[in-house]
């Protein structure tokens, strides 16, 4: 089903928390780092239940480690980015759609960013996550005051300008 196309520019106002940038970093974290992070864990299970068969006795330190790890990098993943996040005060973001780009604008400060320079997007359920080429971090957008439209939109505009969507 094809939408109707949305006229540009679009705004649509959201307020920032430490709440969203907790909702990014999960986001996040259980897509990029959580396989990693369990797989990790059961190499290091395995090897502590072969230290146990052999009758090593610190095999109890790895089960440890195996089963404390995960839960550390998790809350040390979420510590870091509401930390991150609570730099900003919370208050309104009004994020502005154009034809060419993207934009922030918060307390007056402008923030544009061309669709060329977005290298992914990750959408989720209740939010979106933006990547950039020239910065390491991303920018997390809440879906509720975007609705699918808008969503479909950013999509497509960051797929047709070299972008990955997933």
């Amino acid at each position: 089903m094809e939408l109707a196309p949305i006229s540009l520019p679009c705004e649509v106002t959201y307020e920032w928390s430490p709440k969203l940038a907790k909702m990014g970093a999960r986001r996040f974290l259980l897509r990029q780092g959580w396989p990693a992070i369990v797989g990790l864990s059961v190499i290091v299970g395995f090897l502590g239940v072969l230290l146990a068969l052999s009758g090593e006795n610190y095999w109890w330190f790895l089960v440890a480690a195996a089963v404390a790890f995960p839960w550390f990098v998790w809350w040390r993943g979420v510590h870091r980015a509401t930390r991150t996040g609570c730099v900003l005060p919370a208050g309104r973001i009004t994020l502005r759609i154009e034809p060419d780009a993207i934009t922030f604008q918060r307390d007056g400060h402008d923030s544009a960013t061309k669709w060329s320079e977005i290298r992914k997007l990750w959408c989720f359920p209740d939010v979106l996550l933006l990547f950039f080429r020239t910065s390491r971090g991303c920018c997390v957008i809440p879906l509720a005051p975007l609705g699918e439209e808008l969503k479909r939109h950013i999509a497509r505009k960051v797929k047709e300008n070299g972008g990955e969507v997933s």
